[in-house]
């Protein structure tokens, strides 16, 4: 009889430990992520899924990310996840020009895995050049008038790039100070091309300037143009504002951070002279309302 009562409490004292081990459980998606090779400067983001798997909440401690500052947070960190509960965790990559390696670290109150650790990865292409402004856009420059803008060539990426030689394919544009190739730019270097517009009759013009380098071709497209714009009266249209133009009219941007969550939008009414249409631009195309025809509190779905 004592023995048989012992193994009970024993079973009991196992099956609780067991349960406790399973009650949270906080899992990460992409469980590592690396952001490939991207240009000197340049920023790419990603979103992590933070989830409880377990059936119990958990509290997050803290987030951080170690090893290198190229990587940062952007999103509001959680202080706790309820059990199933999913949140977005925002991580934004500068690239500065080397291999970077950092940790992400998530310390929190779940026992089986108290400091849950994703790797991040990023690089810098070998060889890699930009060109700016892409594209060069002299505006309207008169006849037999001149005008000089400059093209930036710069090493972006981790090696040195040996540049041959360029060329432009359209005569109004040309490059007489240009600088005697071949050169070589080391990574973080550039240099200036100074390009000249010269019409010679009234007319739009367009053109190309090419670079050739020892990574391949590149390519900035010229535009300039001596004709003077010409604007026509048009009639004002009684549906939009006369001083702001369709394209300028102010958006709404709406976050959703919940996944697989319905969304609906309710219209309250309006107080404008005009009849303005709320429309949903984006991920889909959807008619919200009308003022002074759609009733006030009409419900619409959005979608999930």
């Amino acid at each position: 009889m004592y023995v048989l009562l012992l193994a009970c409490s024993e079973n009991n004292l196992s099956m609780l430990e067991k349960g406790e081990e399973s009650a949270s459980k906080i899992e990460i998606l992409p469980d590592r992520y690396h952001y490939g090779e991207q240009p000197t400067g340049s920023a790419v983001q990603t979103i992590f899924s933070l989830r409880n798997s377990g059936t119990a909440s958990v509290n997050i401690d803290s987030i951080r990310i170690m090893g290198s500052d190229s990587f940062a947070i952007l999103s509001p960190l959680p202080t706790s996840l309820a059990a199933e509960a999913v949140e977005p965790i925002e991580v934004l990559y500068t690239s500065e020009g080397v291999w970077q390696e950092g940790v992400m670290e998530i310390e929190s109150s779940d026992t089986s895995n108290p400091l849950l650790q994703v790797p991040l990865y990023g690089d810098v292409p070998r060889g890699a050049l930009l060109l700016s402004p892409n594209p060069l856009n002299f505006g309207f420059v008169p006849v037999e008038s001149i005008s000089i803008e400059s093209i930036e060539i710069r090493n972006v990426g981790g090696d040195m790039v040996n540049l041959e030689n360029i060329f432009i394919d359209n005569p109004v544009f040309d490059a007489p100070q240009a600088p005697t190739f071949p050169l070589s730019l080391l990574p973080s270097e550039s240099l200036q091309i100074p390009v000249r517009f010269r019409p010679d009759t009234e007319d739009t013009f367009t053109g190309s300037l090419w670079l050739q380098s020892s990574i391949g071709s590149h390519m900035t497209p010229l535009m300039g143009t001596s004709e003077e714009t010409v604007i026509e009266e048009e009639e004002e249209d009684p549906c939009l504002d006369p001083n702001l133009e369709f394209a300028q009219h102010p958006e709404a941007k709406l976050r959703v951070n919940g996944l697989g969550a319905p969304i609906t939008a309710e219209y309250a009414g309006t107080g404008a002279g005009y009849t303005n249409e709320l429309w949903l631009a984006y991920p889909s195309s959807i008619q919200i309302a009308v003022g002074h025809h759609t009733p006030e509190g009409t419900t619409v779905s959005l979608g999930i």
